[in-house]
């Protein structure tokens, strides 16, 4: 378009031949700048899955369709297919015609998030892994309708790993995971502050390579689907999907689908949601013997919930410091200063014991 408007103008025979020139540009250069605006909504016809596990109250309607909304405008009309699977209620609740013209199918009965996607993968989307370039797995309380989704998903494809975490801000999220150890002995408080603190946005990082991604609304390339699904088939308990996050990052390390080298898994701090924080599910013992047994069975794949490293994506973003980031994320030491404006890449590798180097890229 900008050599388009340095052409001059042709000087005309007659005035009513300059005007219909005029008008012939003007046409023009509206359609190409149509098509420069559409094309990379062009590139994205239904290359996002979105998944929920909902029910029919009506800020669970509102919410969804909000996000919706907002992906589709984000976008483009064409860039995301919806599923929804109802644990409660029915879907013509939602409104048939709603139901018929944004959703590519449902499942209807009491059950978890995960187990609908393991049931939703053998019936339908083992056939499709191609399709897409990420399933979006999301409790009915995230709120992204204010998150910068083309920075998220562009972010996710740099990252490399087959499962990608959103971040969460606000006061409302803590990670629901308490951790029994044996007899008597319980971490839950302490995990649980592990859990939140990694999940927090870190205001030094864009991405964070990491060994552990809450199951509240993880991205995830349908091609790892047959490590978590085929590969380890009882990862996912009948009665609960608890456990199945504290594995899954190493199961993606090893599963060829990762590209990258300092972990399965990744958080983007750069674009964090809402998590409205519900407390829907009603969290019952069948919650912890999940847990428990899969962690029996896969204790070797069991997370660390650790971050690895610290990528910088956007260099003139200024943050507090460039200087050392704990393993927990905690930051050791803070001094004032900006990301470097430069391109090329380098590496601080604080030789700290419980220190991970931060990567400018």
């Amino acid at each position: 378009l900008k050599y388009f408007y340095q052409v001059p103008y042709v000087c005309c025979r007659k005035t009513s031949d300059c005007a219909a020139g005029h008008a012939m540009r003007a046409i023009l250069l509206f359609w190409l700048a149509s098509q420069a605006a559409t094309g990379s909504q062009a590139k994205c016809n239904a290359r996002l899955l979105l998944f929920w596990a909902v029910d029919c109250e009506s800020r669970t309607q509102d919410t969804v369709k909000k996000n919706i909304d907002h992906c589709k405008n984000s976008l483009g009309k064409h860039c995301c297919d919806v599923f929804l699977s109802f644990y409660a209620g029915h879907p013509l609740t939602w409104g048939d015609a709603w139901i018929k013209e944004n959703t590519i199918g449902q499942i209807v009965r009491p059950g978890y998030k995960f187990s609908f996607l393991k049931q939703a993968y053998y019936d339908h989307l083992h056939q499709k892994e191609d399709k897409y370039d990420f399933i979006w797995v999301l409790d009915s309380d995230i709120d992204f309708s204010g998150t910068n989704l083309t920075k998220f998903l562009d972010f996710s494809h740099r990252a490399g790993t087959p499962i990608v975490g959103p971040t969460f801000k606000g006061g409302g999220w803590e990670s629901p995971v308490l951790l029994e150890l044996g007899e008597g002995q319980t971490e839950g408080s302490n995990l649980t502050g592990q859990l939140n603190r990694l999940g927090a946005p870190s205001p030094l990082c864009d991405v964070r390579h990491t060994d552990f991604v809450e199951l509240t609304a993880p991205l995830v390339r349908p091609q790892v689907l047959p490590a978590l699904f085929e590969g380890c088939r009882d990862c996912v308990h009948p009665r609960s999907d608890w456990g199945l996050d504290m594995i899954w990052c190493q199961l993606a390390k090893e599963s060829r689908m990762n590209a990258a080298g300092a972990g399965g898994c990744a958080l983007i701090d750069a674009t964090p949601v809402n998590h409205l924080n519900w407390k829907t599910a009603k969290v019952t013992r069948d919650f912890f013997v999940s847990l428990q047994e899969v962690k029996r069975s896969h204790s070797r794949l069991w997370a660390q919930i650790k971050a690895f490293d610290c990528l910088v994506m956007e260099p003139a973003k200024s943050v507090n410091s460039l200087q050392v980031l704990l393993a927990d994320g905690r930051v050791l030491s803070t001094a004032d200063g900006h990301r470097p404006s430069a391109v090329p890449p380098t590496e601080l590798r604080p030789h700290r014991r419980g220190v991970h180097h931060i990567k400018v890229i």
